[in-house]
């Protein structure tokens, strides 16, 4: 009887634990993170009856969750990614709402501000015009501040919910350390009896921990598990954990940091954040939010620059150079602050400023300058695609460094081993942008050069109207042009010496224009072709040959009696600072156009030779044997023996007569055109007296003969020498001077050129200062049509400004001008592609959000089928328990009725 009583009893037992476990599920069917809990029940070993096996009931042998670690971590997973798309698509949101607003964003501001000085150059003259250019830059100003401030408090926002995070990860690790210390006490060693709610309270702290953050969750002994970030850092390990903290960027004091941080490591992972809430705030950071600030402020460093230089270069209403419309992009706080050093660094002593040369090199990135470990050696990585811009051994100080349009200059201060620094070119100038305080009439609307084509002129060349490029040069010094208000130091005449060749003359003396210092001379003009009359590279500088054998010789000659020297040209590198040399000798008694041919064959240098000479004073007599002669060619024409009657009387009419006669000989003569050789008759005011002028375009030498009575002369002249005299020796000898030629050695930028001896015969000191002058003179002109020999340009500063919109127009232009990315981009491409770039993330990233959450929902929807309470099954299950546990307590009735049946029937 006893036997039976056992066996309901343990039915008994194992009913209420099944009713007590169905309760248990109903009462967490809404609690997070709870799994279903099921009884494993077995059957009491049998008792052996004779024959026979008899039951002895039942017992529970384990309460189990039941769930799938695969689906858990799953969730977990899915988790992450949602929360980081979520969050991504929260912020990115904000900011294409903000860059694409008309309202809020740069386009309608642009617009006003060109439409403004559009409406400007249809009137130069109207104070009304121009102080709406005033108004519309102060719009733009605006956008652009307000704009970076809307940014700026996004920062502020991420910097805030950073902190938040890195305290609520902290709480999660702490939480899972102290559920792993518990579970640690309860486990006895076997694979029964776990401590259930506690373990879905660890997988749910798991599961929040994931909403923030990617982790990696791995299993440890006595039912405890260990939770480190993606790249291996550990948070939890067993029934420790490492904090993370936030501190400064070591760059940046508004910039939070986070460290992994214990009593045995300090370890920086801001870099290692991915995935969750944390991961998608610091990639919205770095992909989205800072390049959209830097790119906004090289939109607006762009505009500064390109208006100011612009209104530099212009004409006010008080016939003045402008003054700068917006704050200069270069200013000295302006440099400095864009460099900023690690605290880290060993010495905080060193002077640097970061100054930006050429804005359509400028690009978004941030910059990083590092000195080596052995403190010898510098590099500057590009941040946004890591790639190295320049390197190089430290140099000596002050030095710059040049890359992307930007110079690294290094006034002073000590670096040592390690030291590092963040350049930041763009960084605030959208916050920095500011008008400055001008009046109508300071807007420098008209242009300073004008241009005239002489009345005179034969051909059709036109003069176009000509343009500022720039009024100081490389080393940011005024121009000589421009060194005297109101007026171009000196004027200038283009003048034709042949139709095909050119000099720029220095018109102060219209009655007398001279050669430049240094010379621009023998210019080729190609017909058909729009011809540039100056060099647009600052840079570019000239060594002329005025050596003490250029030009006359002392007496006659057969020969140029030029030099053999060595000259050497070094090219430095602007950006490696690499230096390769090149090597030429000349040879001696060469032709100009020889040894400029060679030197034109070397990289960064081109020559010019030209050659010119002056006949003067013809003391002659008048008849055979009389013969003039230039390059074996005979000027003076017989008929038989004696003189052509053709041929005018050199003492007739001031030699005027005799001077037309041999330039025109000269002029018809085909071996001499060939040479490029063309004369001028012409009269000297100042000395009242006329001479032949004798021009070489291709740099050979010019040989003069003269055949004549004993002690009859020719006077020779180059130019810049006194009169040398040909003096005949009489009938039958041909006495000769050769006037070697000159030669304009035109440099690039980076080249410098030395001779050896250092004094050279043919171009002068080598080592004094402004051996290599600068060619730059600021303007521009171009020439087309065909010029005549003979016809002149002239060009000078424009002292009737008040109806020129010529700069206005360029302003304006700069709206459709490709100033950015090397040239290929505009202001409204240019926007148009931040906005577009944004945009296509903003929508990118609410698809994926969408169907991550989507993801997430089927997860969750996987693990509620495994996992989840259905409270329908768990009320049939408590009918059926509950009819188990009635059965159970009959079979006790039963057995107690049958016991009390065998008691009385004794």
């Amino acid at each position: 009887m006893s036997d039976v009583l056992g066996v309901s009893i343990s039915g008994l037992r194992v009913s209420q634990n099944a009713i007590r476990t169905t309760g248990h599920n109903i009462a967490n069917a809404n609690t997070e993170g709870y799994s279903r809990q099921t009884l494993d029940v077995n059957s009491n070993q049998a008792s052996q009856r004779g024959e026979f096996s008899v039951g002895n009931g039942s017992y529970t042998a384990d309460i189990q969750r039941v769930v799938d670690n695969f689906v858990i971590g799953q969730i977990r997973s899915d988790t992450s990614l949602s929360h980081e798309l979520e969050t991504y698509n929260e912020f990115i949101k904000q900011v294409d709402d903000l860059l694409a607003n008309q309202s809020t964003g740069l386009t309608q501001g642009l617009e006003s501000f060109f439409s403004a000085l559009e409406n400007a150059s249809d009137d130069p003259s109207s104070i009304s015009a121009r102080q709406l250019v005033l108004t519309e830059s102060e719009s733009l100003t605006d956008r652009f501040t307000t704009l970076y401030s809307r940014l700026d408090s996004i920062q502020e926002n991420i910097n805030a919910n950073v902190r938040a995070g890195v305290s609520s990860i902290n709480d999660y690790a702490q939480q899972i350390a102290q559920i792993n210390t518990s579970l640690s006490n309860n486990y006895n060693g076997s694979a029964t009896g776990q401590p259930n709610d506690l373990l879905d309270q660890r997988d749910e702290a798991l599961r929040q921990l994931s909403e923030l953050v990617s982790i990696q969750v791995t299993s440890q002994d006595a039912n405890m598990v260990n939770v480190a970030l993606p790249n291996g850092a550990q948070l939890v390990l067993g029934t420790s954990t490492t904090s993370l903290e936030v501190r400064t960027n070591e760059f940046d004091v508004t910039q939070p940091e986070i460290f992994l941080s214990n009593s045995a490591i300090t370890q920086p992972v801001t870099d290692l954040f991915t995935g969750g809430e944390m991961g998608a705030l610091l990639d919205f950071q770095n992909t989205v939010l800072k390049p959209s600030v830097n790119e906004m402020g090289r939109l607006a460093l762009v505009l500064s620059q390109e208006i100011n230089a612009l209104q530099q270069q212009g004409i006010t209403l008080n016939n003045q150079f402008g003054e700068n419309l917006f704050d200069d992009i270069n200013a000295a706080d302006t440099t400095f602050f864009r460099v900023v050093g690690s605290n880290t660094n060993t010495t905080a002593d060193q002077a640097m400023a970061l100054t930006i040369t050429d804005t359509s090199e400028l690009t978004t990135s941030d910059y990083e300058f590092s000195v080596n470990t052995a403190g010898t050696a510098y590099s500057v990585l590009r941040l946004s695609d890591r790639q190295e811009v320049s390197a190089g051994t430290m140099p000596s100080l002050p030095a710059s460094i040049t890359f992307d349009g930007l110079s690294l200059d290094i006034t002073s201060g000590t670096f040592t081993a390690d030291d590092t620094f963040i350049l930041q070119p763009t960084r605030f100038g959208a916050r920095d942008i500011t008008v400055q305080a001008l009046l109508p009439e300071d807007i420098a609307l008209a242009s300073p050069v004008v241009t005239d084509t002489h009345l005179s002129n034969l051909g059709s060349g036109i003069i176009s109207s000509g343009e500022v490029l720039s009024l100081v040069d490389s080393s940011n010094q005024t121009l000589p042009l421009f060194s005297n208000e109101g007026e171009f130091s000196p004027p200038l005449l283009v003048q034709f010496t042949t139709a095909n060749h050119y000099d720029i003359l220095d018109n102060s003396n219209p009655g007398n224009p001279v050669a430049l210092d240094p010379p621009i001379r023998n210019q080729v003009y190609v017909p058909g072709t729009q011809n540039a009359l100056f060099t647009d590279d600052s840079g570019q500088t000239m060594v002329v040959s005025n050596g003490a054998d250029i030009g006359l010789p002392a007496a006659n000659t057969t020969t140029n009696g030029y030099d053999a020297e060595t000259l050497t040209f070094t090219t430095t590198d602007p950006n490696s600072g690499a230096v390769t040399t090149q090597a030429l000798t000349t040879v001696a008694d060469a032709t100009a156009k020889t040894t400029a041919a060679s030197l034109s064959n070397l990289n960064g240098v081109t020559a010019n030779a030209s050659n010119y000479l002056e006949l003067r004073d013809f003391n002659l007599t008048f008849s055979a044997p009389l013969q003039i002669s230039l390059n074996g060619e005979s000027l003076v024409t017989y008929d038989g023996a004696a003189i052509d009657s053709e041929v005018p009387d050199p003492a007739l009419n001031n030699g005027e007569d005799f001077n037309d006669y041999l330039a025109n000989q000269i002029n018809s003569n085909s071996a001499l055109q060939d040479l490029g050789v063309r004369a001028v008759s012409a009269y000297d005011a100042v000395n009242d007296e006329y001479y032949i002028q004798v021009h070489s375009t291709q740099g050979d030498d010019l040989n003069v003969g003269l055949e004549s009575t004993a002690l009859d002369t020719i006077d020779v002249n180059d130019g810049n020498n006194a009169d040398v005299a040909i003096a005949a020796t009489g009938a039958g000898t041909t006495d000769t001077l050769v006037v070697g030629g000159v030669i304009d050695v035109i440099l690039d930028s980076d080249v410098v050129m030395t001779t050896t001896p250092g004094t050279s015969t043919l171009f002068g000191d080598s080592t004094a200062v402004g051996f290599a002058q600068s060619r730059f003179l600021g303007i521009q002109a171009n020439i087309t049509g065909t010029p005549q020999a003979g016809d002149r340009f002239s060009i000078d500063f424009n002292n009737d400004a008040v109806s020129d919109n010529r700069n206005a127009l360029a302003m304006s232009g700069l709206q459709q001008a490709k100033i950015f990315n090397s040239e290929s981009a505009t202001f409204n491409t240019t926007y148009s592609s931040l906005i577009e770039t944004v945009g296509i993330k903003a929508n990118t990233a609410a698809e994926n959000s969408l169907a991550a959450k989507t993801v997430l929902e089927q997860t969750i929807n996987l693990r509620d089928s495994v996992s989840g309470v259905n409270l329908d099954e768990e009320a049939a299950n408590l009918i059926r328990y509950e009819q188990l546990y009635t059965a159970n307590a009959r079979v006790i009735s039963v057995a107690r009725e049958l016991f009390d049946q065998l008691i009385n029937s004794f």
